[in-house]
């Protein structure tokens, strides 16, 4: 019972180290403020009393350092849109001239592929067509017998199995 007295003491004495701490803190901070208004207030005062004198030299060089970024930002500027328009240009030459190409080839196309077709020989083209078409049925129809041959066998091995189990049961009677 002692220690939780002890320990309830030490809980206050500490809350109560605390809240002066925070109640410093605060103190401090309003002094601070006070202070930093005043030295601001000193300073501004200051500043607009003391004549500041910049160096020509240091004007012109920030006035040629502006003036290079504006300038590389307008080269820049001017060099992408010169690229685009040369795209666009190239682009639009580039689709003309194909269009015209193709007019050109596709006559010469069509007029090689009707040559072409003109010199088949039908009938030899309706022999080929014939032709693969019969191995086709046949490879067909043989896949088909295949089939059938196999659905047979196994038919044909029921009704011996039937026939022998008949057979078998005759002889188990007789």
């Amino acid at each position: 019972m002692k220690n939780s007295n002890l320990e309830l003491i030490v809980g206050i004495g500490v809350a109560i180290a605390g809240m002066i701490g925070i109640g410093y803190a605060i103190g401090t901070r309003s002094k601070m403020n006070t202070l930093c208004e005043k030295l601001d207030t000193s300073i501004d005062k200051l500043s607009d009393d003391i004549p500041v004198d910049i160096p020509e030299k240091l004007v012109s060089r920030a006035i040629e350092n502006a003036v290079q970024r504006e300038v590389a930002a307008a080269v820049k500027l001017a060099t992408n849109e010169v690229v685009a328009a040369a795209e666009r240009d190239i682009r639009k030459e580039v689709n003309a001239e194909v269009e015209r190409q193709y007019t050109a080839i596709s006559d010469g196309v069509t007029d090689e592929i009707a040559a072409r077709v003109a010199r088949i020989d039908e009938a030899k083209l309706r022999k080929e067509v014939v032709e693969k078409a019969k191995k086709q049925i046949a490879d067909k129809f043989d896949d088909k017998l295949d089939d059938l041959l196999e659905e047979f066998n196994g038919n044909l091995q029921n009704v011996g199995k039937i026939y022998t189990s008949i057979a078998k049961s005759f002889t188990k009677e007789g």
